[in-house]
Parts: C-alpha cells; sequence; structure tokens
C-alpha cells in the first residue's frame, strides 16, 4: 500500500480511519519525536494500555509503521492518530 502523509485516509479502512480521528482529538498522542532522516516515534494512550508507534516517512510518503498494540491489521488507529499528529 502507497500513501502519503497527505492523502492516508483515502487509502486506510474508513473505520480505522474514524477512530484514528477521535484519538487525535482527544489528545491521546504524546511524546511525538522527529529523530531525523524521516523516522518518527510516538505514543498513544490506548483503552487499555499506551502504545508506542514507529513511522518512517521519505519524500511524503508513509515508507513504513509498526504499533505495539495487538491489531492485526495492516494500519491501526494509533498509527492514523500517529500520522495526523505529524501532519
Amino acid at each position: 500500500m502507497a500513501f502519503t502523509i497527505h492523502n492516508f485516509d483515502k487509502y486506510v479502512n474508513r473505520t480505522i480511519v474514524e477512530r484514528g480521528v477521535k484519538y487525535f482529538n482527544r489528545g491521546l498522542v504524546y511524546e511525538l519525536k522527529d529523530h531525523e532522516d524521516g523516522y518518527w516515534t510516538a505514543n498513544v494512550e490506548g483503552s487499555y494500555d499506551d502504545y508506542e508507534v514507529e513511522i518512517y516517512i521519505s519524500d511524503e510518503f508513509v515508507k513504513e509503521w509498526e504499533c505495539s498494540c495487538p491489531y492485526d491489521g495492516d494500519v491501526c488507529k494509533h498509527v492514523v492518530a500517529t500520522l495526523l499528529e505529524i501532519r
């Protein structure tokens, strides 16, 4: 799946985007850090635990992402919330 920091919401499952937007709007993304060269980390307060998110962006394309949550789909709501915070 190829998407940018500006259009990821068109490629990610609508329900996941809506949940990520709620997390973002509630201010649940914290300790967002830009480690240079497009590598970002953040923590996101979840329903049961806090989760660590790692995202790599190159030329505005979101190349890699990882979240410590148990979601087994492609992009979780914590990654969406972090992308919104970065954007």
